[in-house]
């Protein structure tokens, strides 16, 4: 197992950047957990570990950058309310699905996404500003449909859900970029307190491994992520944040490239 030392400062930097883009950590923790800790075995089973650890930990990021949202008021409650069952349902679905993949092909998917992730913000234009009052919230089937297969998404890749929900809020529902990197958040303090119960438990049916190792790997990074993630979300209404995500975009597309290799 990695240091305690370092897996809090694993869980500083993903609650930073988890809190500032409306995600939830998981893409910092899972590329940093395979540097550092390693697999063992070629079909990396351990993996599903390093999943269950995240997971937890993403329920600490979503609550404390939310209790920062809540403070600048810019969730919104009903659209939480109307993709909440979707998140909730699709992220049981993924952890159920990711017990028939291989470790070593989750983390290539994982990684793919990152790598997406991180090219995709590395070209993507500023958020532009909003003039008068806000455009009317859509909350369309397309939203409803999204946010299923965002927790299908998370369930089966351990992540938050925010590199699919956001952007979907701020494109579908109309939503400014503030108010959907907070009402993710929101939504993602009950989906992923589902998924990652029910993680922890397939952790532990699995022959060699045990939630209580997944829980070793997130009790420091837990704490380092009840630091970072207001420190994030306080970015988030606070400064300009440009750079910040070009610097986050250019390292989650070296760590992705490096799980898909």
């Amino acid at each position: 197992m990695a240091d305690p030392i370092v897996t809090l400062v694993i869980g500083l930097v993903a609650g930073v950047v988890g809190g500032l883009v409306g995600i939830g950590g998981s893409i910092v923790m899972l590329p940093a957990l395979a540097l550092i800790v390693g697999y063992e075995g070629p079909d990396q089973q351990r993996h599903h570990v390093f999943t269950g650890a995240a997971m937890v930990v993403n329920v600490v990021v979503a609550a404390a950058a939310t209790w920062r949202h809540q403070r600048a008021r810019a969730i919104r409650g009903d659209v939480v309310l109307r993709v909440l069952p979707g998140m909730t349902g699709g992220i049981i679905a993924g952890v159920l699905l990711a017990d028939l993949v291989d470790g070593q092909w989750l983390r290539r998917m994982l990684g793919l996404v990152i790598l997406v992730y991180g090219v995709r913000e590395l070209f993507r234009k500023p958020d532009p500003e909003l003039v008068g009052p806000p455009p009317p919230v859509r909350i369309g089937g397309a939203v409803v449909a999204l946010s299923i297969a965002t927790g299908v998404i998370a369930g089966l890749l351990g992540i938050g859900g925010g590199i699919v929900l956001v952007p979907a809020l701020i494109v579908l529902a109309r939503l400014d970029a503030k108010a959907s990197v907070a009402t993710t958040a929101a939504a993602m303090i009950i989906s992923s307190l589902f998924g990652s119960a029910l993680k922890l438990w397939r952790v532990e049916a699995m022959p060699g491994f045990s939630a209580g190792e997944a829980l070793e790997l997130a009790w420091p990074m837990a704490i380092g992520a009840l630091v970072g993630a207001p420190l994030g979300a306080g970015l988030t209404h606070r400064l300009p944040s440009r750079q910040l995500r070009l610097a986050m975009a250019i390292v989650l597309a070296v760590a992705g490239g490096r799980l898909v290799l």
